[in-house]
């Protein structure tokens, strides 16, 4: 398979500047072993722009629903765990019949992984959830693709709790080569099935 700049897809995040990181390094790392992709990770604001920031969930299909309907025809959509609590199916079928998106379709791809056909208006598309971590978060992946007993912690506020701590050991650039090819493992489920 081989994306290109036509390829007509956005990489979104919930949150946080190491997820950006990590997933731009992933796909740097294995550009010439699996495909091409053209990223455009838009911001969703910044802080004293006067633009409202949204994020978790809610500030990906709020950035979804109004890009989806001028640019996009697929998303890939990197988010921690902590943001949707139980059910992840539930939880972006819930959360996109909020802001007036409507789920046609909808496709675990593997446990972490969901594909999601979708439509606003008259606009079709086709949203990829990747859910990070083992728990909760990238920085529980991190610690544990490290070697790191963690405990399982859950729920909103968890990731707070892995950040102190992988700040604490001061272990993420030692682990980054193992974190980054555990989530390529991801984004390969994702890209095989576009690249069928």
């Amino acid at each position: 398979m081989k994306l290109t700049q036509s390829a007509d897809i956005r990489v979104i995040f919930g949150n946080g500047s190491l997820d950006r990181e990590l997933v731009k390094k992933s796909l740097e790392y294995n550009r010439d072993k699996f495909c091409e992709i053209e990223i455009s990770i838009p911001e969703s604001g910044g802080k004293g722009k006067g633009i409202n920031v949204y994020k978790g969930i809610h500030g990906v299909i709020r950035f979804i629903k109004g890009d989806a309907s001028r640019f996009t025809s697929s998303y890939i959509v990197f988010i921690d765990k902590e943001h949707c609590s139980g059910d992840y199916l539930d939880c972006v079928v819930e959360v996109s019949k909020q802001y007036g998106v409507r789920i046609e379709g909808a496709e675990k791809l593997s446990a972490d992984v969901y594909k999601f056909r979708a439509n606003t208006g008259d606009k079709d598309f086709t949203m990829y959830f990747v859910f990070q971590g083992i728990y909760c978060c990238i920085e529980d992946l991190i610690l544990i693709a490290c070697g790191v007993n963690v405990d399982e912690h859950r729920g909103e506020g968890c990731c707070k709790y892995y950040k102190e701590r992988l700040k604490n050991l001061g272990v993420e650039k030692r682990c980054e080569s193992k974190a980054v090819t555990e989530l390529f493992n991801l984004i390969r489920v994702v890209l095989s099935d576009i690249g069928s």
